[in-house]
């Protein structure tokens, strides 16, 4: 005969088990990392933005951060700034010991108060001027954040940004036919990557547009439709052309 009293007690020692784990299980300190530009092109100096943000959730506040510069960049004037949160107050980080030494940024908070650190809930941002390799690829600047020599952990992927020489190619993948009768043609294309498009009808400047393109009220006639894109990069690719003519004369019997 099955013992209910046996059974609940099993049932009451699980649920003690299961409730003493999940009190012994300590908060971990965790941050996310961001960056900007995303997309750069080779051998270009540009402004970066690398922001690392001590997790809301974290139990500790930060005193000191690395940033790992990708093979190939130089970086100088660096400045970081944190935000404030809880009883931090805003503050400029200084150099933790060289400030670029081993292939690093090295950070910390600029004094011994614990208004400088960087609280749950705040983001450190650490502006710098670089120059990209020529080589084309996707780059990582691996983040640290720590309290002492303890480090946080990762949130999330690590900062990137993807060196990129190579124009967009755009195809036309639908126009009106050749010869047509409508006045009001539309069009539609891509690229071979994400980009901004401009597009052109008969030799007119280069404007913004959006696929599908249409123009209202073209006379007849011969024309031509141009497109081009340029990539987040800043690389613009050549112009791809459609020629049709629009016939709106009937024939004669």
């Amino acid at each position: 005969m099955f013992d209910r009293r046996l059974l609940l007690a099993a049932a009451a020692a699980t649920a003690f088990l299961l409730v003493a784990s999940g009190a012994s299980a300590d908060p971990v300190n965790t941050f996310a990392g961001v960056s900007a530009p995303s997309h750069v092109k080779p051998v270009t100096s540009a402004s970066y933005t690398v922001g690392l943000t001590n997790d809301a959730s974290s139990p500790e506040a930060a005193d000191r951060a690395k940033i790992a510069i990708p093979p190939g960049f130089a970086v100088d004037a660096v400045q970081a700034t944190t935000s404030a949160a809880g009883v931090c107050q805003s503050s400029t980080w200084i150099a933790d010991g060289d400030l670029i030494a081993d292939g690093k940024i090295n950070l910390t908070r600029p004094g011994l108060s614990p208004s400088d650190e960087l609280c749950p809930g705040a983001t450190l941002t650490v502006v710098f001027s670089a120059t990209s390799p020529g080589a084309e690829g996707i780059f990582t600047w691996t983040s640290e954040l720590l309290r002492g020599v303890i480090s946080f952990a990762l949130a999330g992927a690590q900062p990137t940004v993807q060196v990129d020489g190579t124009a967009p190619e755009v195809a036309i993948t639908a126009a009106p036919g050749n010869p047509s009768n409508d006045g009001s043609p539309s069009f539609a294309f891509d690229a071979d990557e994400p980009a901004l498009f401009q597009c052109s009808v008969d030799g007119a400047p280069f404007l913004a547009c959006f696929s599908p393109q249409t123009y209202i009220a073209l006379g007849a006639g011969a024309h031509q439709f141009s497109v081009k894109a340029t990539d987040l990069a800043g690389n613009e690719g050549p112009a791809t052309s459609y020629g049709w003519t629009i016939d709106t004369t009937a024939p004669t019997t």
